[in-house]
């Protein structure tokens, strides 16, 4: 059963950090999007779960996004 978790972001420089908790046994997608209507993309690969927290980088040069994971 995958528990509920809450991802978080930091700025350092021109880098956005996003920071994924995972657990064992499930995969991660982070997604990206310049809206919250418009669509969604992948952002890397796929993250499997092996109980750490795994930190997803992006440039900082876009004026406005907006980023969710979808587990599995």
């Amino acid at each position: 059963v995958l528990q509920p978790f809450s991802i978080s972001v930091s700025l350092t420089g021109s880098q956005i950090n996003i920071s994924i908790p995972t657990q064992a046994g499930h995969s991660y997608t982070l997604l990206s999007a310049t809206s919250l209507a418009g669509s969604w993309t992948p952002v890397g690969s796929s993250i499997a779960g092996d109980g750490t927290v795994h930190v997803v980088s992006q440039s900082a040069t876009a004026s406005q996004g907006y980023y969710r994971v979808s587990a599995q």
